[in-house]
């Protein structure tokens, strides 16, 4: 029996009224129900650490309605964007650079702010693990304050 197969699904999870299709009848799963952010956002190119990233900048700039730019594949693990809306990058008032470093260690995603030409930054995130080398992980806020502090004792 080929065709659109309903699963008990949770009411939390996707509409009961979603259906998957499968090829055979009691052999597929049911695969996990975009969200509409998903749907229009996500690029067909980015795995889930891409995503994950590219969530960040949107949240970063308030939704992906601010965001101004195109997001391009940096690595494996990370994206990048060159883009004229800056913001006011400070660590106060306009703290704009404060809530990117905060974000930043909360998500364990690297951030890196260089130039991009003529009133344009370019922007990478890179997705880290808490564990690893330094070219893997990423440590918490409190981690690096600590260092921080320690090293100018």
């Amino acid at each position: 029996m080929n065709g659109p197969r309903q699963y008990p699904i949770s009411i939390r999870e996707v509409p009961i009224s979603a259906t998957y299709e499968t090829q055979e009848a009691d052999t597929a799963p049911p695969t996990r129900e975009l969200s509409d952010e998903e749907k229009y956002y996500r690029q067909s190119w980015m795995n889930d650490e891409q995503w994950e990233c590219a969530q960040f900048l949107a949240d970063f700039y308030g939704g992906w309605h601010h965001v101004h730019g195109k997001v391009k594949d940096a690595s494996p693990t990370g994206i990048h964007i060159n883009t004229r809306h800056i913001s006011q990058f400070a660590t106060y008032d306009f703290d704009g650079l404060t809530r990117l470093v905060v974000m930043a260690h909360d998500r364990a995603i690297r951030v890196q702010v260089g130039p991009s030409g003529p009133g344009m930054l370019e922007l990478m995130f890179h997705k880290r693990t808490r564990e690893g080398d330094s070219f893997r992980r990423h440590p918490t806020l409190e981690d690096a304050i600590s260092r921080l502090r320690g090293q100018s004792g």
